[in-house]
């Protein structure tokens, strides 16, 4: 994609492999391309993992590596509490090598997760499992005026 701008042209390059955008098993797992070899430069992916109301998705990292840079501003790894970055909360953003990751769990039905690579030096990536549970009844609250 190249991009003009008045005095100059910024040409951005990124590659979206193949990745499952919704998912709505109720387990399984998901790793980043070519884990456990290095994943590739340059390189977006976004999974959403959805069950049915009154359900929460719970994740579990096997292994993380992702380059470290300070405050993650290169390759990351993203979980939202949430169906979008816009919609939900940041439960987590994530780089190095980092193990154990902390267990999360979403309050509501749906957890978003992205990875971000930059032009910079791979690393393994991530293996990590999912699972749903929950009543499936939705939690009511309501006020009395007695």
């Amino acid at each position: 994609k190249i991009m003009k701008f008045k005095n100059f042209n910024l040409k951005v390059l990124f590659t979206i492999l193949d990745c499952p955008r919704v998912i709505s098993d109720s387990l399984g797992n998901i790793t980043s391309p070519n884990y456990p070899d290095w994943y590739p430069n340059s390189y977006q992916c976004r999974w959403l993992i959805m069950a049915e109301p009154g359900y929460q998705v719970h994740l579990e990292f096997e292994y993380f590596e992702v380059t470290y840079t300070a405050d993650c501003v290169g390759d990351y790894v993203e979980i939202i509490d949430g169906d979008s970055v816009e919609n939900g909360t940041r439960m987590g953003k994530y780089c190095g090598y980092v193990m154990p990751m902390p267990k999360l769990v979403s309050r509501g039905n749906a957890l978003f997760i992205r990875i971000n690579t930059d032009s910079d030096k791979p690393a393994r990536g991530f293996h990590l499992n999912y699972n749903v549970s929950g009543t499936g009844k939705l939690a009511r609250f309501g006020y009395s005026n007695s």
